[in-house]
């Protein structure tokens, strides 16, 4: 029985990171939890369209996404009908997009082309970048009408200098709302609905707890709440690292926070990685506070809620022992995690937080975004030349209520070992 997917958890799950699409299989998985690969899913709205993709590529969907991705670029298309927040044209559409991304990831500048058809259908072409979980990402979007009632918005995503036109221009020749005759050119795949490849990973075994979304949309894993008012996710991304952590870890530091005095051989390489991400966000998110240990108590309660405060950037390295906290799991995975706050847009009340979401006709559209704290604890990993970090995100009011979920998956998160 497919699971109907209805709704994407915030714009948070929108970002389209580049990394590797990642899920597991092997064991069998733990009380409570479920394979990845054991969840089918039905993407909404897109039962007549198709594209096709070169034939290396993986198809993955989820809630109101059909994907596919390789290593380094994606090919998505998402829709809803436009009775909320699309009534206008195109470039009131963008404008609604980019007033979200814009509140999550600062200003960016665009370049937009008008004047286009995608399946015969007028079109708006939009070219930007932004920085997603410090991963730099280039977007080509593609936003049009189907009979004015259905809106999509077709996502060419790649690691910016790499955007290959000629095949961009292929995949968009093969768009058609007919998929049953689908447009598959010679060592092409087509792309459609429920037709997600059973994904397999020979690195790790990852779960997802019962009763929470799997969500592969756009090459990066999302576990969610299935709820419309609460708003919880835990993010699981992997970076290919080219040579050393040690060596990724300081040209990162050195690249954003070059201001800081790291020294030579005085923080190991995750403490200067983290540190380094904590410096960048504390300078772009509203209102960002870290969570600190008392090194003077001998251990947290945990029962005691978080506290948070705000730490000015040259006095990360000097807090680091109190801001950076460790966890090691029953299968001897190491990490380092840290708890922070921030104030994004709230999506509960701005349509839940998703950018197609379908709301009341009599609403009167506000073009402030309201805003509400939100509460992240981060966990970062390296093995085997990569990098893997999750991050969990809730409501600040909820991080407690689902904390326990989202620590099932760290805990059972285990690395295969090689032979």
């Amino acid at each position: 029985m497919k699971k109907i997917i209805q709704k994407k958890s915030a714009i948070l799950v929108f970002a389209l990171l580049l990394c590797l699409l990642i899920t597991s299989c092997g064991a069998p998985a733990p009380s409570g939890m479920f394979h990845p690969t054991d969840a089918e899913e039905y993407v909404n709205g897109v039962e007549n369209f198709s594209f096709s993709v070169p034939e290396g590529y993986t198809v993955t969907m989820s809630s109101n996404m059909l994907a596919a991705v390789a290593e380094g670029s994606s090919f998505s298309v998402q829709t809803r009908h436009s009775d909320y927040y699309y009534q206008g044209g195109l470039e009131e559409n963008y404008k609604e997009l980019k007033s979200q991304l814009t509140a999550l990831y600062g200003e960016y500048t665009e370049k937009k082309t008008a004047d286009l058809t995608v399946a015969d259908q007028p079109a708006l072409r939009v070219e930007y970048e932004l920085t997603v979980a410090n991963v730099a990402c280039g977007y080509i979007q593609y936003l049009f009408y189907k009979d004015t009632s259905a809106f999509y918005l077709f996502t060419y995503s790649f690691t910016p200098g790499t955007a290959d036109e000629a095949l961009l221009k292929s995949v968009l020749e093969t768009i058609t709302f007919d998929a049953a005759t689908p447009k598959v050119p010679e060592g092409f795949r087509a792309v459609q609905n429920a037709e997600a490849d059973k994904l397999t990973n020979d690195r790790y075994f990852l779960y997802c707890p019962d009763e929470w979304v799997f969500d592969t949309s756009l090459g990066q894993v999302y576990m969610r709440v299935p709820s419309s008012t609460i708003i919880s996710n835990i993010s699981f991304v992997e970076v290919k690292l080219d040579g050393t952590f040690a060596d990724y870890a300081a040209a990162y530091a050195q690249k954003t926070a070059p201001e800081l005095d790291w020294g030579e051989g005085k923080i190991e390489s995750m403490e200067r990685y983290i540190l380094a991400t904590l410096y960048q966000m504390s300078g772009t998110l509203p209102e960002f506070k870290i969570h600190t240990l008392n090194l003077e108590e001998e251990e947290e309660s945990e029962e005691e809620a978080l506290t948070y405060e705000e730490i000015a950037k040259d006095k990360l390295l000097s807090k680091k022992d109190s801001i950076l906290q460790t966890f090691t799991n029953d299968y001897d995975v190491h990490f380092t995690y840290v708890d922070f706050t921030a104030t994004l847009s709230d999506h509960k009340a701005h349509g839940s937080g998703g950018l197609f979401e379908t709301g009341a006709a009599e609403e009167e559209k506000d073009d402030t975004l309201p805003t509400a704290q939100y509460a992240f604890r981060q966990y970062f990993t390296v093995k085997d030349g990569y990098l893997y970090f999750f991050t969990y995100t809730t409501s600040l009011d909820q991080f407690e209520n689902q904390k326990e979920d989202m620590e099932k998956v760290l805990k059972n998160f285990e690395f295969v070992e090689k032979e």
